[in-house]
């Protein structure tokens, strides 16, 4: 079919060839009165149909193919406005790990978006930080007053200042807050901790930060069940906290076929525990020492001057029994 109508075409053009002559000098010469000038575009608007026939179906598939699977235009999150108004509660998320790439498509299955140490992977651990994010997420969306912080700082120089909290709240923004929208206005990122003590200590003024200068009434935490010791008897008592609560998570409960060591994992709690036992405000030779090494970006913390009520918290070092210091909360009931 297609060959039969070029060749009636030809015939046509062969009859008619003087006048589509002359029609394609005219229409030459009404490019150049009107300025254009261009000989090529006055040529295409004369060309036959049959020559775009031809063109069609050598070029025109893969056109139409490539306008079919051109990919929607990029979803545009809803941006939802910051409001923590009549804040009370704080449940704190401590960061582990930092993503490292641009698209989370397969965060929660792929070692290659996080920036992971060689003993940590293979250990099936972006499935267990992702439901750290949303066991966060769905405790803030069960307490209406409750402010979500994403807490853990910029601690890796080869991951480039990337922070664990912004991280995890990248997270949540990309599952879309696995429905609870309403929780993103009531998320807060805090980008200084280097280790589990400042993620408490630092998240507490976050809040105050945030609440014009109150401190939280009662405060979650949720992380690994093996550091439930060291977050619940060691930094909840050193920090003196009356309404602490730690949600621990399994591994193996998020995933039962979890590759994750887990005796490995507590004997390296163990050691940390005992570190903490002995120093519990973080502020002695090796637990200094590992701090300085998780602030490559030597960023100074700013909370002293944000929350002078915790001052002498924040600048303390010695055994919990030494602190005396009168707290915000100390009569919180």
């Amino acid at each position: 079919m297609v060959l039969r109508a070029i060749i009636t075409s030809q015939q046509q053009q062969r009859r008619h060839g003087v006048e589509d002559e002359e029609e394609e000098e005219e229409g030459e010469e009404e490019d150049l009165e009107r300025g254009g000038g261009d000989r090529k575009k006055a040529r295409r608007r004369a060309r036959p149909w049959w020559m775009l026939v031809v063109a069609g179906l050598f070029f025109g598939g893969s056109a139409i193919t490539s306008r079919a699977e051109a990919p929607p235009s990029s979803y545009q999150k809803p941006v939802v406005a910051f409001n923590a108004t009549g804040v009370e509660n704080l449940v704190m998320v401590a960061g582990h790990a930092v993503t490292i790439t641009e698209s989370l498509n397969g965060v929660d299955r792929n070692d290659r978006h996080w920036y992971l140490l060689d003993y940590q992977r293979g250990k099936d651990l972006p499935g267990e930080f992702v439901a750290h994010v949303r066991k966060g997420v769905e405790m803030a969306h069960e307490d209406e007053r409750a402010l979500l912080v994403f807490s853990g700082g910029q601690t890796r120089s080869d991951a480039g200042p990337r922070s664990e909290a912004q991280s995890y709240y990248f997270i949540a923004e990309h599952f879309g807050w696995w429905g609870h929208p309403d929780v993103a206005a009531r998320t807060a990122t805090e980008e200084f901790a280097r280790d589990s003590f400042e993620n408490v200590l630092f998240s507490l003024c976050r809040f105050a930060e945030i609440a014009n200068d109150t401190y939280p009434r009662r405060v979650a935490v949720v992380s690994f069940d093996f550091k439930r010791r060291r977050f619940a008897d060691v930094h909840a008592k050193a920090l003196r906290l009356p309404n602490f609560r730690y949600v621990p998570m399994n591994p193996h409960e998020t995933n039962p076929e979890s590759r994750f060591d887990r005796r490995e994992a507590e004997d390296g709690e163990r050691r940390t525990l005992r570190t903490f036992l002995r120093d519990p405000f973080g502020c002695g030779r090796v637990l200094a020492r590992k701090r300085q090494s998780r602030d490559p970006f030597r960023r100074s913390v700013p909370y002293g001057p944000r929350c002078p009520a915790m001052a002498p918290l924040l600048t303390h070092c010695g055994p919990t029994a030494s602190f005396n210091h009168t707290l915000p909360w100390d009569n919180t009931s």
